[in-house]
């Protein structure tokens, strides 16, 4: 349904920490790092680019032609950047 729908980016929250995968072109983020224990990751998953097990916020800026996403951790300290092009 994600291609159907020319998807590029899902975010979510589940297990309390960061993750960035990829696969077949879309961008999936896994972000709960907000204030519940943390929780590690327990398998490799090959679409895994980037995990941190840190308390963090999104910041994200939406343009006509692409979306870009900063990851910060409560200190302010970078742990994710990325851009992604929707036209």
């Amino acid at each position: 349904m994600f291609k159907q729908f020319n998807v590029k980016l899902f975010i979510s929250s589940h297990y309390h920490n960061y993750e960035r995968l990829s696969e077949n072109g879309i961008i999936y983020i896994v972000s709960a790092g907000g204030g519940a224990p943390l929780t590690r990751l327990k398998n490799f998953i090959p679409q895994l680019i980037k995990h941190e097990t840190k308390y963090h916020y999104l910041v994200i800026s939406i343009e006509l032609t692409n979306i870009s996403i900063i990851v910060n951790d409560i200190d302010e300290k970078e742990i994710d950047r990325f851009k992604i092009e929707i036209i």
